[in-house]
């Protein structure tokens, strides 16, 4: 279930990236920044995600 809601972010985070270089045509350090920034905000949500879930599963 969450593995699948973590997919789904991916590659709603992915298209949107692909959004933004397309709409801005920042060319190729653009779109390696974007990417850069994606991955750690997902590393942010991922971590505070898990956390909610372990602070779940321990009451």
């Amino acid at each position: 279930m969450y593995k699948l809601l973590g997919v789904v972010l991916a590659a709603i985070m992915g298209a949107l990236m692909i959004a933004f270089d397309s709409f801005f045509s920042l060319g190729q350090w653009g779109m390696t920044t974007i990417t850069l920034i994606g991955i750690i905000i997902s590393f942010i949500l991922m971590f505070r995600f898990n956390n909610e879930c372990l602070k779940r599963q321990e009451k």
